[in-house]
């Protein structure tokens, strides 16, 4: 089984203690791929300050360990988003951002978010199986996935993405950033939708989450191949 880490979301539970929650959905997908969900947490007191330089050497560790991982959605990103994300990226383990996510590697690339409603967009619309339409960009990452230049999606977010360095893939009519990727990398695509909530019925997020194992079946046994070499005389 391949070790997929997923970064937890600070969750307030009824008692009002914090606690450090991974989407369900999100777990779920894992298992049907046949894999481990492994949450991950900042590992430093403060989440809401800078990362420590302690802690960043032991998100490090975690994410070392993965053969994939998964940004989820979520309300706010952190600094120990914008860690985990440059150094995904620096040592190219799989990376699939959501919603989020997305907005977390957009931002660790130079990137500004903005608040939709600002934007005049409503994107924000719970329940439905989908929402409104995305345009995918021709020739990109996503375009070379999915094989299509229209897709329906389901969307959850209050935020977008105002600019970023990463390439972007994909346009909603209104002109919302919905997908961005780093091209050269083997698998670091953010999609602003939520494919996990859409696997039951739509081939498209089915066809996400097969790209995104297929670059972890690789990651695993480049690491394999690595250790084997490693371990000769």
């Amino acid at each position: 089984m391949y070790k997929i880490g997923v970064l937890a979301r600070p969750d307030k539970l009824p008692s009002g203690n914090l606690a450090w929650v991974m989407n369900e959905m999100i777990r779920d997908v894992i298992i049907r791929y046949e894999s481990d969900p492994v949450i991950i947490v900042p590992l430093y007191t403060n989440y809401q300050k800078p990362c420590t330089n302690k802690g960043k050497l032991k998100l490090e560790q975690y994410l070392f360990a993965c053969d994939g991982v998964i940004l989820p959605g979520g309300d706010h990103p952190y600094d120990y988003d914008i860690v985990a994300v440059k150094y995904l990226y620096e040592h190219d383990i799989p990376t699939f951002g959501i919603c989020l996510g997305m907005q977390s590697m957009a931002l660790a690339f130079d990137g500004e978010i903005t608040y939709e409603a600002l934007m005049g967009y409503q994107h924000n619309q719970k329940g439905k199986d989908y929402i409104h339409l995305v345009e995918i960009v021709p020739d990109s990452v996503l375009d070379e996935m999915l094989h299509t230049n229209q897709i329906k999606v389901n969307s959850s977010h209050q935020d977008c993405i105002a600019k970023t360095d990463l390439t972007v893939c994909a346009i909603s009519p209104d002109g919302v950033i919905e997908a961005v990727a780093a091209p050269q990398k083997q698998f670091f695509l953010g999609v602003q939708w939520h494919p996990e909530a859409m696997i039951e019925y739509d081939m498209v997020s089915n066809q996400l989450f097969d790209a995104f194992f297929k670059a972890v079946g690789r990651y695993y046994e480049i690491k394999q191949h690595h250790r084997s070499d490693q371990g000769k005389p």
